[in-house]
């Protein structure tokens, strides 16, 4: 640049698409000279956005005290945020996957059926004498002895009282923790997510304990 006023035009241009960081001007001529001289002035202009204010400084000039700081307030004390796209996710479908565990059984008897169409197995029984019922009979008894014991499980859960109610929440209440960067521990388990919060993820324990009784 030429001249100061150069500089601050070019700067006002730039600071509108915020381009202009900083520009040095320097007060003597040194660009005829070979060598530097010893003692160079110059200006640091800088863009306003990155300059910090001086009201600290007016301040104690202005009063005379010099006031420690330090002091932090929060007009509504709450644990930080932490924005984990994860969490925020699985807290939606932490539940349904629990649930959908379940139909494992019913998939693997699917991929059997599947298995025995493809190496045409009943039509290998058929050449050896063996009726469709004979087939089916025994593909009965294989799906059977694989779901009694998830059917007993789920006879035995219809019986309690709101457990999956207890379970749902308790997933809610783990998520909301995990978001916060503090998860279950044993002193807060009788704490509630906000501060008004009377229900606690001790609750859905006790309330799956006593399903279990039951």
């Amino acid at each position: 640049m030429n001249s100061e006023l150069d500089i601050v035009r070019e700067g006002q241009n730039k600071s509108v698409t915020n381009n202009f960081l900083a520009a040095i001007e320097f007060m003597d001529d040194i660009t005829n000279n070979d060598s530097l001289p010893k003692h160079i002035r110059y200006k640091i202009r800088i863009a306003l956005d990155y300059t910090d204010n001086t009201f600290q400084t007016q301040d104690r000039v202005q009063t005379g005290k010099n006031i420690p700081y330090g002091i932090q307030t929060q007009q509504m004390p709450y644990p930080y945020s932490i924005n984990d796209k994860f969490v925020n996710s699985i807290s939606r479908m932490l539940l349904l996957l629990m649930v959908l565990n379940w139909i494992f059984t019913v998939s693997m008897n699917v991929k059997d059926i599947v298995h025995e169409k493809e190496k045409q197995l009943k039509e290998i029984m058929k050449i050896m004498g063996l009726k469709d019922s004979v087939h089916w009979f025994t593909e009965f008894i294989l799906c059977t002895t694989v779901i009694m014991f998830t059917a007993f499980l789920l006879v035995l859960l219809l019986k309690c009282l709101s457990s999956t109610v207890a379970f749902g929440f308790g997933c809610d209440y783990i998520t909301r923790f995990e978001g916060m960067v503090k998860g279950i521990q044993w002193f807060n388990i009788n704490n509630g997510v906000k501060p008004n919060d009377n229900f606690t993820f001790l609750y859905c324990i006790i309330m799956m304990l006593i399903d279990s009784v039951l």
